[in-house]
This record gives C-alpha cells, sequence and structure tokens, in this order.
C-alpha cells in the first residue's frame, strides 16, 4: 500500500503539533495535581478533542467565546455523565437525551457545531466511567486543566484560519462583477474566464475551508449568506442571456451601472481593507427609484401603436435594474457583517422596496430540522440509541474502559448502512495495526517510563496528524496506539491486558453501529438529503406561483407564509452540501461542488419569488389596472416551474420528461399593452411591475435551465 499524504494548508500538521504540545501537558498537570483520579484521563481527552477536533475559527475573540461556551457545556455534562453513571438505566436515559441533542444542535454549524463533538466525547468518558459522585470535583478539575491549556494553545500556536479567506474572495468576486458592469457601460464584451475564476475562487473559500463561518453569530451568518448572494450573482451572470445584450443607454440606466460599479467597489473594499468607507446602497436605491419613473415616463408617451416598442425598452432596462438591486442587497449584508447599523431606504425609494436578505435564526434553523425528514433529526437519534445501546452493553458485561466502545460507535456510525460498514472494517483493521505497535513498544522496554513519555508525544501527534492527513484507517491505527500508551503511563506499570481490551472494545462498538445503521433509516439520511432538495425546488416554485399571483390579483394570507417555508426549504436542502463535506467518500468534495452548483440555480428561483411576494404588497394589483397583462405572467410562471419540476423529479430518480414549451411573453404582453391606455399613471405603474416580473421569470427559467443534477447513485 503505497502511503499518501494529503493535507493541504497543513491544517492537520497544525492539529497534531498543538495536541503533541497541549495533551501531555495536560495529562502531567492532572496526574502531579490529582494522582489516582480520572483527572489526568480528563485533561488528556479534553485537550485533544479541544484542539484537535474542535478547530474553532474566526478571530480571536469569537475562539476564545467558543472555548468558553464548550467549557461551560463541558462542565454540565460531565456533571451529568457522573450522576447518571451511578445506575445502570440512568446512565441509558441520560447518554440517549445528551448525545442525541448535541449531535442535533451540529445543524446550527460554526462554532456550535464544531464544540458539540469534543463535549459528547467528554460525556461518553465521564458516563462510563461509573466513579462514585466523590470523583466528580477530580473530573470538573481535568476539564478545567484541559481548557486552560486549550485556550492559549488554540489562539497563539499555529492559529487556525478565520473567515479572512472567505472575505478576500468575495471583495475579489465583487470586482469581477464591478468589471462587468464597467465592462458592459463601455460596450466590451464580458470577460467570463474572469467570472467563472471568481465563482470557483468563492466555493473553494467557503467549502474548502474547515472553518467556514456559520453558527450564533449573526456577522458569520450574514457573511455566509453575502457569499451565498454573490455566489448566485456569479452564476446569473456566467448563465449570460439578457446581461449580454448591448446596454439600454436611457439616462437612468446609464446612471444606475455607474452607482452600482462604485457600490460593489466600495463593498470589496470595505470587506478588506481596514479603515474603507462603510458599504452603501442608497446611491444604487436612488437611481433605482429614478429607473422606475424614467420607465413610467417611457410607456405614457407611448400611443397604442407605440406600446409595442415601449414594452420592448422597459424590458431592455431590466438586466441592469436586477444587477443594481443586487448590488444594494449585497451593502446591506456587508454592513451586517461589518457590525454597521442598517441604512433607512425609506426616503430614497418612496412607494417601492428593496427587501433585505433575510437572516436565520437559531429558533428557525432548529424548527425547520426538527421532523424525521431531516437528515440532522434522523442522525441524531441514530447517534442516540447507538451510544444509549453501547452504555447498556457496557454495563451489563462490565467491559473494561467502556468508553472505547462508545466511542467506537461515534467515529463509525455514518449517515448509511454501507458507509457504516465500511468506516466499521477500516476501524478494525486500523486498531489491529494500532494495537501490534503497542504491543511491540511495551514488549521491547515497559520499564522505561520517560522513553514511554517520548513515545507518547508522538503517538498524541499522530492519533491528531494522521486522520486528515493519512485517512481513517491509518488514523484509527495511531489514535489507538495513543490510548494504549496513554494508559499505560496512567496506570504504570504497562499491561498487555489494554492491548486486548482496546480490540474487543472497538469490535463491540463497530458491531453496535452496524445493527443501528441496520435497524434505523439504513439509506433513509442520504435519501433524505436529496429528498429535501427536490422538496426544496417545490416550495421555491409554489413561492414564486404565489408571489405572480399576488401581483396580478392582490396578497393573501398563504402569500406571507410562502418566504419563510422558503426559507427553511432552502436551509434543508443545503445539507446535501454539509453532508458530502463530511463524507470521507474522495469524491465528496467534487459532489459537495456540483450541489452547490445546483443550489446556487435553485436560489435564484427563491429569490425572484421572495422580491416578487414582498413587492405584491407595494402597489394595487396588476389586474386592477392592466388585467389583460395577467394571462401572459401566469402561463410563462407555469412554464418556469414546470422546468424546475423536472429538475426535482430527476433528483427524485424519475427520467426527465419532454421539455416545456417555452412562451413568448414579452411579445403577448406588447400585444396586451396595446389594447391600454398607458397614459393612466397607475396604468403605466402597473405595466412596469408586469414587464419587470417577466424579466425574474426569464431569470428563474434560465436557472432551471442550466440547473444540472449531480449524479444521483454516486452521492456520498
Amino acid at each position: 500500500m503505497k502511503l499518501k499524504v494529503h493535507d493541504p494548508a497543513h491544517i492537520a500538521l497544525h492539529r497534531g503539533i498543538r495536541a503533541a504540545i497541549g495533551v501531555p501537558i495536560a495529562m502531567i498537570l492532572g496526574l502531579w495535581w490529582l494522582p489516582d483520579t480520572p483527572a489526568a484521563l480528563i485533561a488528556a481527552f479534553g485537550v485533544l478533542v479541544t484542539v484537535a477536533i474542535a478547530d474553532f475559527g474566526g478571530t480571536r475573540l469569537d475562539q476564545t467565546r467558543a472555548i468558553g461556551g464548550t467549557l461551560i457545556a463541558g462542565l454540565v455534562v460531565l456533571t451529568i455523565g457522573v450522576v447518571a453513571g451511578e445506575h445502570v438505566w440512568s446512565a441509558v436515559l441520560a447518554t440517549f437525551i445528551v448525545t442525541a441533542a448535541l449531535s442535533f444542535v451540529a445543524v446550527l454549524h460554526g462554532s456550535v457545531a464544531s464544540g458539540a463533538p469534543p463535549v459528547m466525547i467528554m460525556y461518553v468518558v465521564s458516563v462510563s466511567l461509573g466513579v462514585p459522585l466523590d470523583m466528580l470535583w477530580p473530573i470538573l478539575a481535568g476539564w478545567l486543566i484541559a481548557m486552560a491549556l486549550s485556550l492559549p494553545i488554540t489562539l497563539f500556536v499555529v492559529p487556525r484560519r478565520t473567515t479572512a479567506p472567505m472575505r478576500a474572495a468575495t471583495a475579489s468576486a465583487l470586482r469581477a462583477l464591478a468589471d462587468t458592469a464597467r465592462r458592459r457601460a463601455a460596450g466590451q464584451p464580458l470577460d467570463i474566464d474572469a467570472l467563472t475564476k471568481a465563482e470557483a475562487d468563492l466555493q473553494h473559500s467557503y467549502l474548502g475551508n474547515p472553518f467556514r463561518a456559520a453558527g450564533l453569530s449573526s456577522r458569520n451568518q450574514a457573511l455566509q449568506i453575502l457569499m451565498a448572494q454573490v455566489q448566485g450573482l456569479l452564476a446569473a451572470f456566467i448563465r449570460g442571456h439578457g446581461y449580454f445584450a448591448d446596454l439600454r443607454r436611457t439616462p437612468s440606466t446609464v446612471r444606475i451601472v455607474d452607482e452600482t460599479v462604485l457600490s460593489l467597489e466600495a463593498t470589496a473594499a470595505a470587506l478588506v481593507e481596514p479603515g474603507a468607507p462603510a458599504p452603501s446602497g442608497l446611491a444604487v436605491a436612488a437611481t433605482w427609484e429614478d429607473q422606475w419613473n424614467e420607465a413610467g415616463d417611457t410607456l405614457r408617451r407611448a400611443s397604442p401603436a407605440q406600446a409595442p416598442e415601449a414594452v420592448s425598452e422597459v424590458f431592455e432596462m431590466f438586466p441592469d435594474r436586477a444587477f443594481a438591486l443586487s448590488s444594494a442587497r449585497i451593502a446591506m449584508l456587508a454592513r451586517r457583517v461589518l457590525g454597521l447599523p442598517a441604512e433607512d431606504y425609506t426616503p430614497v425609494l418612496g412607494p417601492h422596496t428593496i427587501p433585505s436578505p433575510p437572516m436565520p435564526s437559531v429558533w428557525h434553523e432548529l424548527t425547520a430540522n426538527a421532523n424525521l425528514r431531516s437528515p440532522w433529526a434522523r442522525l441524531a437519534l441514530r447517534t442516540g440509541v447507538g451510544i444509549a445501546l453501547a452504555i447498556l452493553v457496557v454495563e451489563m458485561v462490565g467491559l473494561a474502559h467502556g468508553f472505547w466502545v462508545m466511542l467506537g460507535v461515534v467515529s463509525v456510525l455514518r449517515f448509511d448502512t454501507f458507509t457504516t460498514l465500511k468506516i466499521g472494517g477500516l476501524a478494525i483493521l486500523g486498531t489491529l495495526m494500532g494495537a501490534l505497535a503497542g504491543v511491540l513498544i511495551i514488549v521491547a522496554d515497559d520499564r522505561n517510563e520517560p522513553l514511554m513519555w517520548v513515545i507518547f508525544v508522538v503517538a498524541v501527534f499522530l492519533a491528531t496528524w494522521a486522520p486528515g492527513a493519512l485517512g481513517f484507517m491509518l488514523g484509527q491505527a495511531a489514535f489507538s496506539l495513543f490510548v494504549i500508551i496513554a494508559f499505560s503511563l496512567i496506570a504504570w506499570p504497562p499491561d498487555l491486558a489494554t492491548v486486548e481490551q482496546r480490540v474487543v472494545d472497538i469490535c463491540i462498538g463497530v458491531l453496535l453501529s452496524i445493527v443501528v445503521a441496520l435497524l434505523m433509516w439504513p439509506r433513509g439520511v442520504m435519501r433524505g438529503l436529496l429528498g429535501n432538495v427536490a422538496d426544496a425546488i417545490g416550495v421555491g416554485t409554489a413561492l414564486l406561483t404565489g408571489a405572480i399571483a399576488a401581483l396580478i390579483h392582490g396578497p393573501t394570507a398563504q402569500t406571507a407564509q410562502l418566504p419563510s417555508e422558503a426559507n427553511s426549504a432552502l436551509s434543508r436542502a443545503r445539507e446535501v452540501v454539509e453532508m458530502s463535506l463530511s463524507s470521507t467518500n474522495p469524491a465528496a468534495a467534487g459532489m459537495a461542488f456540483q450541489w452547490q452548483a445546483l443550489i446556487d440555480h435553485m436560489r435564484t428561483l427563491m429569490v425572484a419569488g421572495h422580491l416578487m411576494a414582498n413587492w405584491a404588497y407595494d402597489r394595487p394589483p396588476i389586474a386592477q389596472y392592466a388585467a389583460p397583462l395577467g394571462p401572459p405572467l401566469e402561463q410563462e410562471c407555469a412554464s418556469v416551474c414546470a422546468r424546475w419540476d423536472d429538475t426535482a423529479e430527476q433528483i427524485r430518480g424519475v427520467a426527465p420528461q419532454d421539455s416545456p414549451q417555452s412562451t413568448d411573453t414579452l411579445g403577448a404582453l406588447q400585444e396586451a399593452a396595446s389594447t391600454l391606455d398607458l397614459s393612466t399613471p397607475e396604468v403605466a405603474d402597473r405595466a412596469i411591475a408586469a414587464i419587470w416580473a417577466h424579466g425574474w421569470l426569464v431569470v428563474s427559467g434560465n436557472a432551471a435551465k442550466a440547473a444540472v443534477v449531480p449524479a444521483v447513485g454516486s452521492t456520498p
């Protein structure tokens, strides 16, 4: 077997260095301060899981807060574990509740998702020790040692990357978009290669970054949403279509392009340059409103014979208008990222609105996934059942170091049976390799304690470096060697029985994982992920249909509910990206990028529906003043939704149907406009709404045409 090291950005190397420094110090302090207690074990494992698994990103303040939160959560679960561990059934019940809850909160991502696994592991250790209550203080003291060491190591020893690469990639993408607008204004061809590169760099900065911006911080959430908006905008430009046409050189359209360029460049500078002026979308919004007024003048001046040409002129303003709207919303998000107050757009927009991008709340994320269709809910239940079953077996059989069984379940249980079987086999092989190495070391010299400490430092490094650089099996081998040496030092002199116990416990953990995987949604987690994407498309088409109906006939109570439902659906759909990234499949990263591309196109559908649903409240319904314009929009909306429904069916495994017929909506609107009295301000105003609603339908339809469903059968 050829040994291949794969450690981009030296992330695994940095983890190994941090752990090799902190874990031995923690164990020495625990053995010295509180000998013959679990303090050394808790301290060593506490540092290991915090500096090697948690990977808290962000600024030093963010990292300090994250470790502080982990400290408090650890104190709580360690106490629960010791108290519950006194009786078998209390241990089983508490284990199910605690581990399922910690697994489920990973849906919040970011620091919460990073902190949950180490807290879960520490709970597993505490509940399986089965120590009396008078041992609670040494256990908590060990955790305090671990956190006291983890904080300076996290902040100062080969510090983790922050969100700076994501900000830099976002700023570069914004500059590429600004250059696109500038080229359009100058009559030059668009640089599609530059846009494609910007899109790829932006995706890599997020999907390739283990410290992705997310979690409870509103600024991190805003950065995540900002990147998604920019990615969607890049995808729209790469699709081309209307924006490849020549610029409609009306005074307001020329100004709106100029202000869009300035806004994008100012936003890019504010994200990466200290002291740069705050980004603002007010100037863009002002020209956006001026363009509406100019479009009204164009229609009101047109005679019935000139109506088709006037409709065409107004429609040609749409690409730059949509771009300007996106740049204003990007400025809104950038201000959130920078912690600046929101701007008041009311004075410059008159009766119209530019809806602010929605921000998900903690409650929204949790409730959106609190059902059995959510992969996070299913995984949480599987994890809770698996670890609770493990503690039951440990207590009934009386296994030594029983927490190894539970940790085996944590490391092996995956989203489906096939992956669990594969990982289980690798775990057993890796454990045997590590056990063999442990036997050789103990047999070679089982009385040289100083040398054993040197070997321990190396074992700690390998246990944290190998999983990321060499793969799961060799990582399991290194981790097995680490625990064998660690327990040899804690209970000196070494005993070969520890090696045997390690192998037996891991085999039992693997067996329990396979049983749970077979009994609880053996294929349902991944199927649920794909179903969530298809369902989100259905919610998106319902939102678009409802928004068009609201624009034409007036909003209803259902119209107000649809945007919130779409937010929840999009959140659930995006889990296929996160789950792909967490897979051990070598093709997982590529699949994550493919699913992200599909969701970027789907985001266009959602944004169009959101915007038009909001605008339905701004002015009277189209049918009130310009009823003939309604049917062409409804027909086009049905065609667009049919295209998206076809994509959803492909995701569900249904063969694609014949593509729906395209509609000549613009021609139908031109014909209908000829029958209207466009000189009436209210009629012209509603005609503008209809024409630009057609623009958003075109954008949504083009996104459906460009959406490519990844090979579902190969999804990790």
